[in-house]
């Protein structure tokens, strides 16, 4: 596992086109803007264990809705 450190308003990039950007902190959380391609799919990990266990259809995976910057 790769640890990085961030700061509010600080991103990483996966690959060539995927970004994830610190969007908030507060109360010990974080918020996380991602961009990435359509044809990627962005679940969060226990919506992926859902589905994989079969207990959540596909379309309902919490897919997010991509914006284009």
């Amino acid at each position: 596992m790769l640890i990085l450190t961030r700061k509010l308003g600080e991103s990483i990039v996966i690959g060539d086109n995927i970004k994830v950007t610190i969007t908030d902190i507060k109360n010990g959380q974080i918020k996380l803007g991602i961009t990435a391609p359509k044809d990627v799919t962005v679940n969060r990990e226990e919506v992926v264990k859902e589905i994989k266990g079969g207990n959540v259809l596909p379309s309902a995976s919490g897919v997010i809705n991509h914006s284009k910057e």
